[in-house]
């Protein structure tokens, strides 16, 4: 008997001709969605031909089976064969074998270049087509391991449609991407494995508590009851949701952003993808969620956080990507970016500059112009000419109280560069 899901639907008839068209479709009025309900569709789609195709025995068809091997307690015993664990869905009559998604596993070294070595994500020339026009255009893009990634950019710079290219959810129309070494195109199914993914607007069965919506998910990773009982019972508790006994339907977006870590930590990822991660907590959660994120990169974890707000990224990320109309305008620590953008911007310097004494003509090379108040100016000039000023004051024996360039601040930055690419 196959194996039934909570909406009473078998497998693999389940698996209708429309939730394939839903999944290999590139258009994006689907695949775009914020609609938390086309979301789970769309990922329960996944796992759905994910799960014919095991049926089938064509998971490994197309793919490494070293992928798919769980675990070893030493790295020098990996295995090539699965290690299939069954697995009953609620109701059903048998089990249905499902591989054990393990992290932390060496990919094939088909999939590993030199330069992967170090880099946990890679982007080559990673371009995606809607309909003529590029949302995301030439993409190159690394991230080391153990970082802490911030994506900033404005609401439809193309953030989104990157990370659905990293996860695996679209295909690029052009270039490639790489999650540990793995191809996202070339081994879906593997990089699926060995990530978490928070969607912006996450979406569970409403009919289901949390401690169900998660043991529903993780049965797909082959774990036995006993494991998921104590992996649930350790996520509930970090996300303080451990003791809530009411469905999924009747929680607040700021409970569904918690659960929906919860879940993209259910197979202990190598790499965790958030898409606006904290735009439905409030201040308590997102101070929690800080020191969340903090804990897991040091563990060793990969954090790829998109957003469009500079402030939380500047909290958390040691490393940051702006994408304006598709394309990366800077990348770097904020401090790179920051000397970056402030280089493309600068036509003229800002010198401020007081004294104690009145103030006496500035005729120097450079200047550009002066806005003076007593003892207090504003120069504008063409390049730093601040020795310049210090010597001539000097000369004439005045005493500086403050000589200074006024650098604009990281918003300021950020906002002239989003401008600028539009």
């Amino acid at each position: 008997m196959a194996p039934v899901l909570p909406d009473g639907k078998n497998l693999p008839d389940a698996v209708t001709p429309e939730r394939r068209q839903i999944l290999r479709s590139r258009s994006r009025p689907v695949i775009g969605s914020k609609n938390p309900e086309v979301i789970a569709r769309l990922f329960t789609a996944g796992i759905e031909l994910l799960i014919e195709r095991i049926s089938n025995n064509r998971h490994c068809s197309q793919r490494p089976r070293r992928f798919l091997a769980k675990r070893s307690t030493e790295a020098t015993a990996r295995k090539n064969s699965p290690d299939e664990t069954p697995i009953v869905w609620p109701g059903a009559g048998s089990p249905s074998p499902i591989p054990y998604a393990a992290s932390h596993r060496r990919p094939s070294a088909k999939y590993v270049s030199a330069a992967d070595e170090c880099n946990m994500i890679r982007t080559e020339n990673l371009t995606k087509v809607y309909n003529g026009i590029k949302a995301v255009d030439t993409l190159n893009l690394t991230v080391d391991r153990g970082e802490i990634f911030g994506f900033l950019g404005p609401n439809g710079a193309g953030k989104s449609t990157t990370m659905l290219m990293l996860v695996g959810m679209i295909e690029p129309t052009s270039g490639a991407c790489t999650i540990n070494g793995i191809g996202t195109t070339e081994a879906p199914l593997a990089v699926k494995e060995i990530i978490g993914y928070l969607p912006e607007d996450v979406g569970f069965y409403g009919s289901l508590t949390a401690e169900e919506n998660l043991d529903y998910f993780a049965r797909f990773y082959g774990m036995d009851a006993a494991e998921r009982r104590e992996r649930i019972a350790t996520l509930l508790e970090l996300v303080h949701l451990d003791g809530v006994t009411q469905k999924a339907g009747e929680f607040s977006r700021g409970m569904k952003q918690r659960l929906g870590l919860a879940q993209a930590l259910l197979n202990d990822p190598l790499v965790l993808f958030l898409d606006e991660p904290t735009s439905n907590l409030d201040p308590e959660g997102v101070l929690e969620y800080r020191e969340l994120i903090a804990r897991l990169a040091r563990e060793g974890k990969t954090v790829f956080v998109s957003s469009h707000i500079l402030s939380e990224v500047r909290q958390v990320c040691t490393s940051v990507g702006i994408i304006a109309q598709g394309r990366l305008v800077a990348n770097g620590t904020l401090e790179e970016v920051r000397r970056e953008l402030t280089r493309a911007d600068a036509d003229t310097v800002t010198i401020i500059l007081e004294t104690k004494e009145p103030l006496p003509p500035l005729d120097l090379p450079g200047v550009v112009s002066i806005e003076q108040n007593g003892n207090r100016a504003a120069i504008e000039a063409s390049s730093d000419i601040r020795d310049g000023i210090a010597s001539l004051l000097r000369e004439r024996d005045m005493t500086v109280r403050e000589l200074r360039l006024l650098e604009p601040t990281l918003e300021d930055i950020f906002l002239s560069a989003y401008r600028r690419e539009a």
